[in-house]
């Protein structure tokens, strides 16, 4: 069997590198909202991963104050998510503070000693196609955790920018299932209304994040234009317009060094699809 692992080093007390991973709380303050369950079998976290993956639950095994956290997953998933691949396997977390090594790790010599964390992710079929995705997308998950740890104010959530997007739209239903199959979003987290229709869900697109609501007679649907950068344009336009989109501009490559084209969603929305192929800032 084969085993994830990364080394973190991270310039913040091992105590809060700790509570960081031992609570459905702190896992929320950086990563995404838990779920915090005693069963027989013990304590479970757990934490939706999407509607075509299906919620991740994590039976806790140790947490020894401010050196150990381990995990196992006991949920299963549809064989098409990376995460059907986590069933049955541990997680540990392994938390010393060591002496700063400084320059080779980009560190000035001001901060005498940081927190290690020492991540392993152990149990894994060699053979599985998910293997190095899964290994690409903790080592980003944990930036995650070294940034929040490291950061002296915490004020924006894990996965949003200072802007955030937020779409009052009629049948909020299908306008989140084309940002989903048009746009390559992922679902991270939905509320409902008593009505049954969507007080607020969040879409990740890429790097950012963005909400949706169900409009009412005092949020009125409104649309906007937005900028959506993409690897491949010509298979993003393809993608949006084969989920109900229609085109405004065909893919060309402008002289600002980006391909783009643009679609406009059935609720009213532009769509610049925008791959950069320079590799540049943007020049007057």
């Amino acid at each position: 069997m084969a085993t994830l692992h990364h080394q973190v080093w991270i310039n913040a007390p091992v105590s809060k590198v700790y509570e960081a991973l031992a609570t459905a709380d702190g896992l929320g303050r950086w990563w995404a909202p838990h779920t915090s369950t005693e069963t027989d079998a013990g304590l479970v976290l757990a934490h939706g991963a999407g509607t075509e993956h299906g919620e991740v639950r994590m039976k806790v095994l140790d947490t020894t104050q401010d050196k150990r956290i381990e995990w196992e997953i006991i949920s299963t998933h549809p064989s098409r998510s990376p995460a059907s691949a986590w069933t049955g396997t541990h997680i540990s977390f392994e938390i010393t503070e060591r002496k700063n090594p400084g320059h080779w790790l980009g560190n000035s010599d001001e901060v005498p000693r940081m927190a290690v964390l020492e991540f392993r992710h152990s149990g894994w079929d060699e053979g599985s196609e998910y293997f190095g995705f899964c290994n690409f997308a903790w080592g980003e998950t944990l930036l995650m955790l070294k940034q929040w740890c490291e950061s002296p104010i915490i004020y924006i959530p894990p996965g949003f920018n200072t802007v955030t997007p937020y779409f009052f739209v009629q049948n909020a239903e299908s306008f989140v299932q084309f940002l989903i199959c048009g746009l390559s979003g992922v679902e991270i987290l939905r509320t409902m209304r008593p009505d049954g229709l969507i007080a607020n869900v969040q879409v990740r697109l890429g790097t950012s994040a963005v909400m949706v609501s169900e409009a009412s007679e005092r949020y009125k649907p409104m649309a906007s234009s937005f900028y959506l950068y993409v690897e491949d344009a010509h298979a993003a336009m393809a993608k949006a317009l084969a989920n109900g989109a229609t085109l405004e501009m065909e893919v060309a490559d402008m002289p600002y060094g980006d391909r783009q084209g643009g679609v406009k969603d059935a609720h009213g929305n532009i769509w610049w699809i925008s791959q950069r192929i320079v590799h540049a800032p943007y020049t007057p």
